[in-house]
């Protein structure tokens, strides 16, 4: 709220003397900058009411050991319904009105919601802070632009439960339908306040008691009409209701005599209809009875073939799951069975490998390989063996004879 820890006291009219006030009720708190002023005017309780969620965090924060403080989140209105509140990339420039593109393009700020927030009823709020118009309070109101159309919606029994009221408008055109001083002065001096002192942009009002007085014998004398004219207005209703049920009455009463022959006659003509039409459905419902024995059977029957194709269903689902499993295992054979060749091939290469270059570095042991050979051979001739010739004694001695001639 700007400008207000400028004013370090506020004068009770006609005393001079430093106001002590029961209460403080500030709405529109913003950032809780009148934490000085609220000290210097003296009170027992401050209540603090923002509609921005990160200023009241803010506010929790800074009064956070201050028992004398509440501190309340939401947009009061004077009665309960949702109002549209627009929130800007600074929070302390949020408002029930809407920034004019002007100020926008030359501040640099930017809209970052336009939602309809579920308003406190300023009657719940006076309530729920016990507030009392026999005790010195006063209310503040900073809510940036919105001042002059809060107080119109405020009521005079309601205005009356402050002593002074200090209202704070802004200097430079900002929103659109801003207030203004004209507006201020006309709604408040209604109600029976009359300005003290002016600052900068913020307005001191308090209660004149003499014009007060007669705002208040207006104001009951208002509430006294309104009421009248509220039971008048209910008396004419019920006199057209109460005329117009009368002549509905007599109206029926006429058309019931007229209709009471014809009513007869139509009702003899039911009856006939409906033994005529009970016959009918004697005869239908014996019908029905049969399709019922019938539809059972069938039912039965239907059971069975289910149960049975359930049963080849679930028995075609083991066989299934055991010709999978003895498909996975066959599989998982050969594939071990492959594994294993792999690894024999591997094995028989490393020992061909081995046994050349042994072959290679000793002769002598291809010599006697060969001669064991032959003297086996020879064994076998003698012998009349049918054997065919070791194909892999062939290789070897022509290994023996390519080394031998490499060798010379």
């Amino acid at each position: 709220m700007s400008g207000l820890n400028s004013m370090n006291r506020i004068q009770t009219p006609g005393n001079g003397m430093d106001k002590i006030f029961d209460l403080i009720l500030h709405l529109g708190a913003g950032l809780g900058a009148s934490s000085g002023l609220y000290e210097n005017l003296g009170h027992g309780r401050l209540v603090l009411v923002e509609a921005s969620r990160e200023l009241v965090d803010l506010l929790a924060k800074k009064y956070s050991r201050n028992d004398a403080v509440t501190i309340k989140n939401g947009l009061i209105s004077p009665s309960e319904h949702q109002t549209k509140f627009h929130s800007y990339s600074n929070p302390r420039l949020g408002s029930q009105l809407e920034l004019t593109e002007d100020f926008l393009q030359k501040s640099n700020i930017r809209l970052k919601s336009k939602e309809l927030l579920q308003s406190i009823t300023f009657d719940e709020l006076t309530t729920d802070i016990n507030l009392s118009g026999d005790k010195p309070n006063l209310l503040i109101i900073e809510l940036n632009g919105y001042e002059v159309q809060f107080l119109k919606s405020l009521r005079f029994d309601q205005l009356k439960l402050f002593k002074t009221i200090i209202v704070t408008l802004l200097s430079t055109k900002r929103y659109v339908d801003q207030s203004t001083e004209s507006d201020l002065f006309l709604v408040l001096a209604k109600n029976g306040f009359r300005l003290n002192d002016a600052n900068s942009n913020q307005y001191h009002f308090v209660k004149d008691e003499n014009f007060m007085a007669l705002c208040t014998e207006n104001y009951s004398q208002t509430c006294i009409i309104k009421q009248l004219e509220s039971r008048i207005q209910g008396s004419s209703e019920t006199i057209d209701r109460l005329t117009k049920e009368r002549d509905e009455q007599v109206y029926l009463h006429k058309k019931n005599e007229l209709a009471h022959a014809e009513v007869i006659q139509r009702l003899t003509k039911e009856r006939d209809e409906q033994v005529h039409g009970h016959q009918e459905n004697k005869r239908w419902a014996e019908s029905l009875q049969k399709q019922i024995e019938e539809s059972k059977k069938a039912q039965q029957e239907r059971e069975r073939s289910q149960d049975l194709a359930l049963k080849l269903q679930a028995k075609a689902q083991i066989d299934l799951e055991n010709l999978r499993a003895q498909f996975q295992q066959k599989c998982t054979n050969e594939q071990n069975l492959i594994e294993l060749i792999r690894e024999l091939q591997v094995k028989l290469q490393a020992a061909a490998n081995y046994y050349h270059q042994l072959q290679l570095q000793h002769p002598e042991i291809s010599n006697d390989i060969a001669t064991n050979n032959s003297e086996r051979r020879r064994n076998e001739a003698i012998n009349g063996s049918d054997a065919p010739i070791d194909a892999e004694i062939v290789k070897e001695r022509k290994r023996r004879n390519k080394s031998k001639a490499t060798n010379s």
